[in-house]
């Protein structure tokens, strides 16, 4: 009687999800039972734009195969799916997909990331929390339309920005908490159109403000327990788009409000 439950509710899943071929949006966040078997019944919704799976412990590299299909793709959100290693090159046939979220996927290394060089059309991507480090990033670079990118707590190195430093297109980048510091920071000097930059929790200091008092367009630096002194802030003083500036646990004190207080000044003048 189970083994007959258990295929009757596969009929109905699959007959439900081949009913629905005009469906653009799906979400299937937290749901357990779905798995490689049941991702393949979506392989023929040729018209989903956008699919979610986040935190799924059964997709698997294997069932990722049936994503390829889905052609008019631009948004895949695979959050906390940590089965998913070797699966991603499935997905290098999508052209249209221009967000993907893989961020807390641990299994994810730089063999995953070559074949998201080939999505062209990629503006957005999350892989925080993986093990992408420096050699990954080299994938990243013929992405040019790329204009958001978040690797908190990757393993990556100040020797990243050689790769990053070429995809002028970013907006926001996140390189929190890891292992950066100030020896090849002068990379960020080439990313003209930030307007946000998250460097906290890493092992660098004024040397790298030096750096960032060009990017003019910047409108949010965190700076979260780096090893920032009064003086270094006379670096910013000239980013008067600046609307939030992370300082805790930093070693700024009373003088180097002063320079905080000429980034309000220029900001209002204009």
């Amino acid at each position: 009687m189970r083994f007959s439950s258990m295929v009757s509710k596969y009929v109905r899943f699959s007959s439900m999800v081949k009913d629905c071929d005009n469906i653009q949006d799906l979400n299937f966040n937290f749901c357990a039972q779905i798995s490689d078997t049941k991702l393949d019944h979506i392989s023929g919704l040729s018209n989903l734009t956008t699919l979610s799976l986040k935190r799924n412990n059964n997709i698997t590299a294997d069932g990722m195969i049936a994503l390829s299909n889905l052609v008019n793709l631009s948004k895949l959100d695979l959050e906390r799916c940590p089965l998913i290693h070797g699966g991603l090159v499935h997905l290098k046939g999508l052209s249209k997909l221009e967000v993907l979220n893989i961020n807390c996927c641990n299994c994810i290394t730089d063999d995953d990331i070559e074949p998201l060089s080939e999505l062209k059309n990629l503006k957005e991507l999350q892989v925080s929390s993986s093990k992408v480090t420096d050699d990954g990033v080299l994938f990243f670079k013929g992405l040019h339309k790329l204009a958001l990118l978040n690797m908190e707590r990757c393993p990556v190195t100040s020797a990243c920005l050689d790769a990053l430093s070429d995809i002028v297109s970013l907006l926001f980048l996140n390189l929190s908490r890891y292992k950066l510091t100030d020896n090849g920071c002068h990379k960020f000097s080439r990313l003209k159109a930030l307007r946000v930059l998250n460097l906290g929790f890493n092992d660098i200091s004024d040397a790298v403000l030096v750096h960032l008092k060009g990017l003019n367009k910047l409108e949010s630096l965190n700076l979260d327990s780096c090893r920032i002194w009064d003086n270094g802030l006379v670096n910013l003083s000239g980013l008067h788009r600046l609307k939030c500036l992370e300082l805790s646990d930093t070693k700024v004190g009373s003088n180097g409000l002063r320079h905080i207080s000429a980034i309000s000044w220029r900001a209002k003048k204009t």
